[in-house]
């Protein structure tokens, strides 16, 4: 209190301090139940109730890590791994544009990625391969740890180019 004057009328501190605290039991039901695993709400709480906790304002709520791996080589001689964030260094935060999940769904994207692979490798003066594999790691997530370590990460093949292609160009806007 700060020179005698209140910010709440007296006869309002206690309604306000009651609110205050349901508004807190909200908050903390919504975590329990939006973002601890295996904890499902009571019948009686209606699913719509706890929207608060299942809001995604940025980001999903996602259970899993998954990045987008490149191997070159041909199916004769087999595949070796290829560094992208070498070839393809970035400057955003968010990581580079490659390990979107839109971009991995992109046949046209991959096509020209795969080319720019084939080319960028050319250009570092090393053999150039026959063919570029995508591949999706995905593994899931340790809650409370900083290292998140691609332990029994599944693979799944996306794509593979041949190099010295025509990859198809995005259409462009209007068409």
């Amino acid at each position: 209190m700060v020179g005698g004057a209140r910010t709440t009328h007296p006869a309002l501190q206690v309604p306000v301090l009651l609110g205050l605290g349901l508004l807190a039991a909200y908050f903390i039901a919504c975590y329990a139940f939006a973002l601890e695993s295996g904890r499902v709400p009571p019948r009686w709480l209606p699913p719509v109730a706890l929207w608060m906790g299942n809001w995604q304002m940025f980001t999903l709520l996602d259970k899993g890590h998954s990045a987008l791996a490149a191997e070159m080589g041909s199916e004769a001689a087999g595949f070796a791994p290829v560094d992208l964030d070498a070839l393809f260094p970035y400057r955003w935060e968010s990581g580079p544009r490659y390990a979107r999940a839109s971009f991995r769904r992109s046949r046209v994207h991959l096509e020209i990625l795969g080319e720019a692979t084939c080319g960028r490798l050319a250009a570092r003066g090393e053999p150039a391969p026959e063919a570029v594999r995508f591949v999706e790691l995905r593994w899931k997530k340790r809650l409370g740890r900083a290292k998140q370590p691609a332990d029994h990460a599944t693979r799944k093949e996306l794509f593979t180019w041949r190099c010295g292609g025509a990859p198809r160009l995005p259409a462009a806007v209007g068409e």
